[in-house]
């Protein structure tokens, strides 16, 4: 018996883009972990625009499928795998994080964190430093909400190692320090002690 053959993911949406069965939006209430199906993903192709993964080092090893998706309003970023799932025959998309995106009104290059999601699993993988980069290599640039997340402290390290980070007094629209050095700046300046909040927004230059 003749295998059959699994279509690539872009030919897979490109037929159900035949079919004419679009979604008109994503729900964030269904975000963030349940596959995405083969109706929201002819969305996610029509609706976001792919962002390729930029590598800083051979350090960082990255899934072939895994895929960042932004929205083309800049307010929703995905991490996710594409799978192909033979019972269904169809592709999915699983989602790893999401980033809920809100655009700064002076810094017009410049976008706060709303809501991040990770999946528990994937975390102290390397892969949110990567979106993060990724991003900002693509003109994304970001910076911290002012609720700290699970994971935060490490992330923002780490990503200030590849690129240049600053520190900003979000009281007083101010740059504190024009470069993030963790071995100069005491994490107290930055981060509260409850771990609940920001004392300082870190920004992408």
């Amino acid at each position: 018996m003749r295998a059959t053959k699994i279509p690539t993911f872009k030919e897979f949406i490109n037929e159900q883009r035949k079919i004419n069965e679009m979604p008109q939006y994503i729900d964030h209430d269904y975000l963030p972990f349940e596959p995405i199906s083969n109706r929201s993903m002819q969305m996610i192709e029509n609706r976001f625009e792919e962002i390729a993964f930029n590598i800083p080092n051979e350090s960082f090893n990255v899934p072939k499928d895994l895929k960042i998706y932004i929205n083309k309003r800049k307010t929703m970023v995905l991490m996710g795998l594409t799978v192909w799932q033979e019972n269904r025959g169809s592709w999915v998309l699983e989602v790893a994080t999401w980033l809920k995106l809100e655009k700064n009104s002076k810094y017009s290059e410049h976008y706060q964190i709303k809501g991040v999601h990770t999946k528990e699993e994937i975390t102290g993988s390397g892969y949110a430093v990567l979106l993060y980069y990724s991003l900002a290599k693509a003109g994304i640039k970001l910076e911290s909400d002012h609720v700290q997340y699970q994971g935060a402290k490490p992330l923002w390290k780490a990503l200030s190692r590849l690129i240049p980070v600053e520190v900003l007094d979000f009281k007083k629209d101010k740059v504190k320090y024009p470069i993030y050095d963790e071995r100069k700046i005491k994490d107290s300046e930055i981060w509260s002690e409850d771990d609940k909040h920001f004392l300082k927004t870190l920004r992408v230059k």
